[in-house]
């Protein structure tokens, strides 16, 4: 699904040397295809900014391959600042009980959102989140040159 190519071209195509397979859709449509994680702070997010997951569009990219442990999203919220975004992202994440660690990783200044069900799972349970403008940027990986790479590729 291919809704809003503009925000999909604003996450990478490739890291690691490996190709990704990136794809938008209203965030409405990827909290129904999920359970649980992530998907639960979204609504009441948009909430607090008088938007529903039904406005707002979701670009993501993943590798298909599954030789990496890496995702990323983007979120665009038009009207709201980065700040808004991550603090109040920050805010619901800390209401469900999820911790919250500000952290400086490369030039990027992210906070660190753990999924307490996810990570004793032993899932990737370890958001790093950043805002950009009006995109709330999420990167979900164990790898830490990864990370690094996508951040400063966002920053």
């Amino acid at each position: 699904m291919h809704v809003n190519a503009s925000l999909e071209g604003k996450l990478p195509g490739m890291i690691g040397g490996v190709t990704l397979c990136t794809l938008s859709m209203p965030l409405s449509t990827f909290i129904a295809s999920t359970k649980g994680g992530d998907s639960v702070l979204y609504t009441p997010w948009l909430a607090k900014f008088g938007k529903t997951p039904d406005q707002i569009d979701l670009a993501a990219t993943v590798d298909l391959t599954q030789t990496l442990n890496f995702h990323e999203q983007a979120i665009e919220v038009p009207g709201v600042d980065a700040v808004a975004l991550a603090g109040g992202f920050a805010t619901v994440a800390r209401s469900k009980k999820w911790p919250v660690t500000p952290k400086s990783i490369g030039p990027v200044s992210v906070l660190e959102i753990v999924d307490p069900a996810t990570d004793a799972a032993g899932g990737l349970g370890t958001a790093y989140v950043f805002a950009k403008s009006d995109i709330l940027y999420i990167v979900v990986t164990d790898d830490a040159s990864l990370l690094i790479n996508a951040l400063s590729d966002l920053h």
